[in-house]
């Protein structure tokens, strides 16, 4: 009786990356061998080091135009803001009563509202990026605001006092709150 030998397969295959390795596992995406050395387990499966590399998303990647138009969009809001708060700061003094209520409403208020506005304008004027950087030009856009309405206040014949007392801080802290909860990282 004879016996017939099915022939070995002398083939040896050795990783791409690493040669003297050898192996028969391939990349599921480019078929490269690769060994475990090199290999990248990938949700689909396994990988080379190449086609397993995931980039940057691109709303994480905020570019110097981007940021430097976040800037600007946020000191713009913040400057507008300021404005109209200072006008209605001056609607409210020329009213014969003026209950101190109302103003810590209005002040604390309108900086909560600048901050919303601040906050916007930073994300919009970023392309609505994820940075942790946005958060400080949010925070920057309503200090800004801050000192503009103080500023503008004595220009209206109205008291700086709204911006530096309880009512003004708080309002700040507010406004710092809503900017930046508006901004994402």
């Amino acid at each position: 009786m004879q016996h017939s030998h099915t022939p070995q397969q002398t083939d040896q295959t050795y990783c791409v990356r690493h040669p003297d390795t050898e192996s028969n596992l391939r990349c599921g995406r480019c078929g490269d061998l690769i060994c475990p050395r090199c290999l990248v387990t990938a949700p689909v499966g396994a990988r080379c080091p190449s086609c397993a590399r995931i980039g940057r998303p691109a709303i994480l990647d905020t570019s110097s135009s981007e940021l430097s138009r976040a800037i600007a969009f946020g000191a713009g809001a913040g400057i507008a803001g300021a404005l109209g708060l200072g006008i209605v700061l001056r609607l409210l003094v020329s009213l014969p009563f003026i209950i101190s209520l109302v103003d810590f409403i209005v002040v604390a208020g309108g900086m909560a509202g600048i901050g919303y506005l601040v906050g916007e304008a930073v994300r919009l004027g970023s392309g609505k990026k994820i940075d942790k950087r946005l958060k400080y030009v949010a925070a920057g856009g309503v200090f800004v605001a801050w000192i503009a309405v103080a500023a503008w206040l004595p220009l209206l014949n109205v008291s700086a006092n709204f911006m530096v007392g309880i009512q003004g801080i708080v309002g700040l802290i507010i406004a710092f709150y809503i900017a930046t909860s508006r901004v994402r990282i």
